[in-house]
Formats: structure tokens, sequence, C-alpha cells
């Protein structure tokens, strides 16, 4: 009963992260939405961008406090929290970098906006392969 207990415990503290998570990238979303359906030029293009990945200082605070709910060796017990958000963040990412250079994310350059690492050896907490490749095809 006390590991039930536990594990409940563990899970609501993830979810409740994770809430965190989904409005700030509902957020961010919302600034590309409500500015780029406008045809905007290049300056603004540009300002959008900033303040996008000024919103994402508060996004890597945020996988810190997720980072630290889960068990150390089990982040794949737990990753169906946070996998869709994960692939939203991508695809953020994604349209960011494109918009800034016409160039497509790489892996690294999505980890350290993210404030996570690239590779599950690193620290455990990383970004899934399956995350990245998926989240730029579907999050629209």
């Amino acid at each position: 009963m006390e590991y039930l207990s536990n594990d409940q415990e563990i899970r609501e503290g993830i979810k409740t992260v994770t809430r965190d998570l989904e409005q700030s990238a509902r957020e961010i979303l919302a600034v590309f939405t409500s500015s780029t359906t406008q045809s905007p030029g290049p300056e603004a293009v540009k300002k959008i961008c900033a303040k996008s990945r000024q919103m994402l200082a508060v996004v890597k605070s945020q996988y810190v406090k997720l980072v630290e709910k889960i068990p150390a060796g089990q982040y794949y017990r737990f990753c169906d929290h946070w996998r869709f958000v994960g692939q939203r963040f991508a695809f953020l990412g994604a349209f960011i970098v494109y918009l800034e250079s016409d160039q497509l994310i790489t892996r690294p350059e999505l980890a350290e906006m993210l404030g996570v690492q690239v590779e599950r050896s690193s620290d455990g907490f990383h970004v899934d392969l399956d995350d990245f490749l998926t989240g730029p095809s579907s999050s629209c």
C-alpha cells in the first residue's frame, strides 16, 4: 500500500509540472499564431522569435522542476506524462530556428533551449529521439 501511495504522489507531482509546461507551450504558440497570421515583415519575425526565446527561459526552470520529480533511472517509466509537451517544444524550437536562420534545428540546439541533456547517458533526462523527430511534423 505504501508503494502505491508513493507512486501516486510521484505521478501527481509530475502531472503538476507537466501542466505548467503545457501552459508555457500554449503561450509560446499563441505568440506565433497571433503574430505570424498577419504576414509579418523580417523585423517583426525577429521580435517574435526573441520573445519566444525569452519565454523559453521559464520553460528551462520548469524542466528543472520536472527532473527533480523523477526518481533516478525511471525516465521511461513516467515519460508518457510529458511526451506530448516534449513534442510540442520540439515543434516550437524547430519553428524558432527556422524563422531565425532558415535552418533545421538539431537535437543539441533543442536540448540547450529546454535546459535538458541530449543523450540519456548524461543525466537521464534528455530530448528523446522519437519526440525530437515527431514533434516538428505532428504539433501543428
